[in-house]
């Protein structure tokens, strides 16, 4: 019985999806487009794009929280990002994230994606919006604006999603986030919601040096447990992947 009711449930998403494809003519545009923005990152076997990462106290402010420059950098399947002194490293089946300030490593599973190369998500959040709007921002730049009506059941109210349509590029993608958080140093100020702000910027080809993503540079194995290499001795690992914590559970 409750694998029936699952089928069923998986049924009427999909079909839910497809009315919706029906019938809204900017989903199907928008779509497209964000498939050829993927596909366009996918061809290429090396890249790198400067970050702008700003964030706002609020949806509607122009009040800085803070903002922080960052780069990320692809290598056939693997990738680094680069956030302040935060560097992530995706190889092979491991996302590997060094914390320079904490002094710390964590390890993750990895799902090498050619159909999501910057992690915009642009696909899935396609799937759930509840409305979609577009807007031409000059003669190569489009904005799509993603609402969520059961903003209950999901971690935004609203995404905006622009994109180069010359070159087949994204330039900016803005999360409203639909929790309340007080991310002010202030303990006692309110908590409202508040929206991040990414730039890409300055696309270049280039080819990056594949030492980088030698994981044997970043952490050891030792008798199947991981831990941190020669250079980072005084960091502590937090091993994230399934199969360790399914060991543990056993």
């Amino acid at each position: 019985m409750f694998k029936q009711k699952k089928y069923f449930t998986i049924c009427l998403i999909v079909l839910t999806s497809l009315v919706r494809a029906i019938t809204n003519p900017i989903l199907i545009q928008a779509q497209a487009d964000f498939k050829k923005v993927n596909a366009s990152y996918a061809k290429l076997e090396s890249y790198s794009i400067d970050t702008y990462y700003t964030v706002y106290t609020e949806h509607n402010t122009q009040e800085r929280l803070e903002s922080k420059n960052g780069k990320y950098v692809k290598y056939k399947s693997n990738s680094y990002t680069m956030v302040d002194d935060i560097q992530t490293y995706t190889i092979n089946d491991k996302i590997i994230s060094i914390n320079k300030g904490d002094k710390l490593i964590s390890v993750g599973d990895n799902t090498p994606s050619d159909t999501d190369p910057l992690g915009t998500n642009s696909d899935s959040l396609l799937t759930m919006c509840s409305d979609i709007k577009v807007e031409t921002i000059n003669a190569h730049e489009k904005k799509y604006t993603l609402l969520f009506d059961n903003a209950e059941n999901s971690e935004y109210n609203k995404v905006e999603i622009s994109i180069n349509t010359l070159e087949n590029r994204y330039t900016k993608l803005v999360l409203f986030y639909n929790m309340e958080i007080n991310l002010k140093s202030d303990f006692y100020a309110d908590a409202k919601q508040p929206r991040l702000e990414i730039m890409y910027k300055n696309f270049k080809l280039l080819t990056a040096d594949p030492q980088i993503f030698n994981d044997a540079l970043y952490i050891v194995n030792d008798n199947e447990k991981l831990k941190p290499a020669p250079k980072y001795y005084n960091y502590r690992l937090v091993d994230l992947r399934n199969k360790t914590r399914i060991k543990k559970n056993k």
